[in-house]
């Protein structure tokens, strides 16, 4: 989104009670993230943004991974 900052998407979730809960992974050119104005809530995970196809598939397969594990541990159908 190269018109809204990651800060910008994240304020606005976070205006919205039906979209707090939504985890948010945020990928920046800078690490760390240029705002030290701003905290991160607990559901919004910063990453250094992947440059290659094959990082990125790393990465997407990564937070798959956690996701379906998160859904088997507290019982719930992956669909």
């Amino acid at each position: 989104l190269p018109d809204v900052s990651g800060e910008e998407i994240i304020k606005g979730l976070q205006r919205d009670r039906r979209l707090q809960s939504i985890p948010v992974a945020l990928f920046s050119e800078e690490t760390p993230y240029p705002s030290k104005d701003f905290s991160f809530p607990p559901n919004c995970h910063l990453f250094k943004r992947p440059k290659t196809c094959d990082e990125w598939i790393y990465v997407l397969r990564c937070i798959e991974d956690v996701w379906v594990s998160l859904l088997n541990m507290a019982g719930k159908p992956l669909i």
